[in-house]
């Protein structure tokens, strides 16, 4: 779940708020 929670905020920086949430929603999911 650590490695989940990482890759979720390495992609708010680099990518933004929107892919955020399509990543957030996969996370979720998954």
């Amino acid at each position: 779940m650590r490695d989940e929670r990482v890759h979720v905020t390495a992609t708010l920086v680099p990518h933004g708020p929107v892919v955020v949430g399509e990543d957030l929603q996969r996370f979720v999911l998954a």
